[in-house]
């Protein structure tokens, strides 16, 4: 699975490499009002260029708070578009720590979408601009509100089956209730923020 991923993640770093000498080629085009093709273009952008660096701040949030309950790292694995860091101490970290710490990340990740919204709403510029900051904010919030729980809770890896399987070793049931629990609040923040959403997106990015 490991490799498949890094397969993958190869791919779209050789895809990034050549998307930044075109948007590189064709800044002048990016100023002003944008075509369907330079929305395009900085829609890629947002994901093939900028997405890595919330990837990194991700991992760096499990860092921190692996550092803060005094454990090491046992296995660092960053590989642009994903990655995983792997704790350990002796004595070993207790269910709530190993919570903590996968818990993070994730953290870090919706508060860096929530940051770009924020920032997007408060610092308006160029269209261009700020078709980059919502649309990485959207991609970042997508992701780590439904998409990565999800698949990570599918196949018993990764963080949220982490969270699942250590609240469970604390209380009958606790981890199980959190994953639905989460899951249904995904849902109902969705439905209720989907259409300011659309509404911001539009204002903001003339879509």
């Amino acid at each position: 699975m490991d490799r498949v991923a890094d397969l993958i993640a190869l791919a779209y770093f050789l895809f990034a490499l050549a998307l930044g000498s075109r948007v590189w080629r064709q800044r002048q085009n990016l100023r002003g009002a944008l075509s369907e093709d330079a929305r395009v273009l900085v829609g890629r952008a947002a994901f093939f260029l900028l997405l890595p660096i919330t990837v990194a701040l991700h991992e760096l949030g499990h860092l921190a708070i692996i550092c803060a309950v005094g454990a090491r790292v046992a296995e660092w694995h960053f590989f642009v578009y994903w990655g995983f860091v792997t704790p350990t101490r002796e004595p070993p970290l207790a269910p709530i720590e190993d919570v903590a710490i996968a818990a993070s990340g994730n953290l870090v990740s919706i508060a860096v979408g929530v940051a770009l919204l924020v920032w997007a709403h408060r610092r308006p510029m160029g269209d261009a601009m700020n078709l980059a900051r919502v649309e990485l904010a959207r991609l970042v919030l997508v992701l780590h509100l439904a998409l990565y729980p999800l698949l990570s809770l599918a196949m018993g890896r990764f963080d949220f089956a982490i969270i699942r399987f250590r609240l469970n070793a604390m209380g009958p049931y606790w981890g199980d209730l959190f994953a639905w629990g989460y899951l249904v609040a995904a849902i109902v923040l969705w439905t209720a923020t989907r259409s300011r959403f659309r509404a911001f997106y539009s204002r903001m990015t003339g879509a």
